[in-house]
């Protein structure tokens, strides 16, 4: 235990070093300086965003509801949920960076004050601490082995075509361009081009994922630590063992009500700030479920090769809601 206590690091960055740095590669973080050049960063992420939600919805509007074809519409029509959705997280991030930037700042502070506890109450914030970071690397596994699954899966279908003598391009994201830009798709360099814009946008929402969703579990279970702490300390103060007057029983029991005081206020701004984005995604999620569920019958429907590709497809849906 005294070794672990050791390699712990009593920093936010350092204790959650996959949500902080997904945050820094998609520009988030709130600590992030607002400048000229994170402005333009900021413009290419939105248009990358903005672009994939026009090319999906517009494939669901203009081509796959009037042809009918309800397996691409169900497809198209969740990826452009999910892009919409992540672009939500992103500007609530951004819009809400100084209540985000206030509570790294008192797990900071809490974790600081930590070093100068008793060892059982030390371990108990070590503890929590790796709770917060395992829901991050859960969200990592879980948001890589998905999204990797769509460029595998094209690369894949491409060298089988090829080794059949039959080759052919092989989208990442299957959809109807506009006129355009659909006439182009199938030239090298525009299919490298989308195949890129597609990339992009999928390394993209990962980040997106794994950035955002462990934030909220992570304040919550630093919360949850230190709430056993003062429980711990309400019951060494009434322990048997105890040897304090009254005055002093006071004087504890009065620090522990400012500090649990404190705790659920924090509690409370947390839901507050995250509610309204969390009812976004439970509403989505009735969307996303029956379509998730659509795909799942429909593959089985499909030939060998066609099944394979659409694996990628519905094991995604089935992840997101």
């Amino acid at each position: 235990m005294k070794k672990n206590m050791k390699e712990f690091e009593y920093d936010f960055e350092k204790a959650f070093r996959i949500t902080t740095k997904a945050l820094h590669l998609n520009r988030a973080h709130p600590f992030i300086e607002r400048n000229l050049f994170w402005c333009f960063q900021f413009l290419l992420i939105l248009t990358l965003s903005v672009m994939t939600f026009v090319f999906t919805f517009n494939s669901l509007l203009f081509y796959d509801i009037p042809a009918g074809e309800i397996a691409e519409a169900s497809k198209n029509g969740t990826m452009a949920i999910v892009s919409l959705t992540i672009t939500f997280k992103y500007t609530f991030l951004l819009y809400n960076q100084n209540y985000i930037k206030r509570y790294i700042a008192i797990i900071n502070k809490d974790y600081e004050l930590s070093k100068g506890f008793v060892a059982e109450e030390r371990a108990i914030v070590i503890d929590y601490s790796r709770k917060g970071a395992k829901v991050s690397l859960y969200w990592l596994v879980a948001t890589t082995a998905t999204s990797i699954l769509f460029p595998v899966k094209a690369l894949v279908q491409m060298v089988y075509y090829h080794w059949e003598d039959e080759f052919r391009f092989v989208p990442m994201f299957d959809m109807r361009y506009p006129t355009t830009i659909e006439i182009m798709k199938n030239v090298p360099a525009m299919f490298c081009l989308l195949f890129l814009l597609c990339l992009m946008f999928d390394v993209y929402a990962t980040t997106m994922y794994v950035g955002f969703d462990p934030l909220v579990p992570i304040f919550l279970t630093h919360i949850c630590g230190q709430l056993d702490i003062l429980s711990q300390r309400i019951m060494d103060i009434f322990s048997d063992e105890s040897n304090l007057n009254s005055q002093e029983v006071n004087y504890k029991l009065k620090c522990i009500n400012v500090t649990l005081q404190d705790q659920y206020n924090m509690i409370k701004e947390i839901k507050s700030k995250f509610t309204f984005l969390y009812e976004f995604t439970m509403k989505t999620t009735t969307i996303l479920l029956p379509l998730s569920m659509f795909q799942i019958v429909e593959v089985n429907s499909h030939s060998v090769i066609d099944r394979n590709s659409s694996v990628d497809d519905y094991v995604l849906r089935v992840y997101l809601c």
